[in-house]
C-alpha cells in the first residue's frame, strides 16, 4: 500500500479557501479544484451558514468496507475546522 496525500492540512486549507472565495462571489479566479469530499462538506457548510440558513445533510453510503466510517470522520474534521474559524 502507498499513502496518498488526499487529506493533508494543505489540501483541507485549499478547499477551505476556495469555499470562502466562492461564498463571497470571488470564485473561479484560480483553476477549479478536483472533486473531493472536502468540497461536498464545504458546500453544505456554506449553505447552512448563508443568510437563508438552509438545513443540510450529507449521505455517505457504500458497501461493507467501502470507507463510510472514515469518510464520515473526514467530513466531521472538515466541518469542525470550518466551525472553529468562525468569529463569534
Amino acid at each position: 500500500f502507498q499513502r496518498l496525500p488526499l487529506y493533508t492540512n494543505e489540501i483541507l486549507e485549499s478547499y477551505r479557501r476556495e469555499g470562502l472565495l466562492n461564498s463571497q462571489g470571488m470564485g473561479g479566479v484560480n483553476k477549479p479544484l478536483a472533486p473531493h469530499i472536502y468540497a461536498i462538506a464545504d458546500r453544505a457548510y456554506r449553505q447552512m451558514m448563508s443568510a437563508e440558513r438552509k438545513s443540510q445533510s450529507i449521505l455517505i453510503s457504500g458497501e461493507s468496507g467501502a470507507g463510510k466510517t472514515e469518510s464520515t470522520k473526514i467530513v466531521m474534521l472538515y466541518l469542525t475546522t470550518l466551525g472553529s474559524n468562525v468569529p463569534s
